[in-house]
């Protein structure tokens, strides 16, 4: 799931947690947290901290993965830029309609 929003990351606990069997209370204790702290991050609210957040995830078995937005695809040229040129000159050569 990409996750923009702390919303996401919410439902993200949220499922995860119910999948596990797991109450609030229960993942709150093997993350050294509270029940009140697991309930505002399934609802988007409150202060998630980077290392109670990482502390949740571990709790559930979760990664996190970070990277750049996703761009629009590349156009035509930056697309053929990326092929081969020994492929595309293959392409070229053959003939109309196959």
């Amino acid at each position: 799931m990409i996750v923009t929003r702390e919303s996401d990351i919410g439902e993200v606990v949220r499922r995860r947690r119910l999948a596990l069997g797991l109450s609030q209370t229960q993942l709150a204790e093997q993350a050294a947290t509270t029940r009140q702290w697991v309930s505002r991050l399934e609802q988007g609210r409150g202060d998630v901290t980077v290392s109670r957040l990482l502390a949740i995830l571990d709790v559930l078995g979760l990664t996190t993965d970070v990277s750049p937005p996703r761009s629009a695809a590349p156009s035509a040229s930056a697309a053929q830029s990326m092929i081969d040129p020994s492929i595309l000159d293959a392409l070229r050569r053959l003939p109309e309609g196959t």
